[in-house]
């Protein structure tokens, strides 16, 4: 894939989305065979609907149909929510579950254990804090957001 292609294509979604109340969570970009895959997650502090999400497919692929990059590439958009149990990975992400559970692991263990699930409590710039189960009784923990290798929140 090549580097400046993506570039092009992000350059061309993220402002359009941004002027329409919509948050680009991610885009990734995966060939499949002949045919490039751009999967754009969006959301929107209300939540995302299939009709948003189908009304932007077709805005985002009339501007990527516009790139001079992309006249000889064969592609196909996919614009959805990144749905309840998307990884959290901004502080942003993580602010928008406080009060709820999450499931984070870890790269360093933290109390002996790298998995955790526990209701978000706050949430700054070097970290969060969850309240956890730990032999029998509830305790805070302090997580470093550099050693967290995974989060989302806990469903079920």
């Amino acid at each position: 894939m090549n580097i400046n292609l993506e570039k092009d294509i992000v350059s061309v979604i993220a402002p359009m989305c941004k002027n329409d109340g919509v948050e680009v969570v991610d885009i990734n970009f995966k060939q499949q065979g002949a045919r490039l895959n751009i999967q754009v997650l969006v959301d929107t502090p209300d939540g995302i609907t299939l009709k948003h999400c189908a009304r932007l497919n077709r805005v985002i692929g009339d501007r990527v149909d516009k790139l001079e990059s992309m006249s000889n590439v064969s592609y196909i958009i996919e614009v959805s929510s990144p749905g309840l149990d998307r990884h959290l990975k901004t502080e942003r992400d993580f602010e928008k579950v406080i009060g709820k559970d999450i499931h984070i692991i870890t790269n360093k263990p933290v109390e002996n254990r790298n998995d955790w699930i526990g209701m978000l409590k706050s949430v700054n710039d070097n970290g969060i804090e969850i309240a956890v189960n730990l032999k029998n009784e509830q305790k805070i923990i302090t997580v470093l957001r550099q050693d967290i290798v995974r989060a989302q929140q806990h469903i079920g």
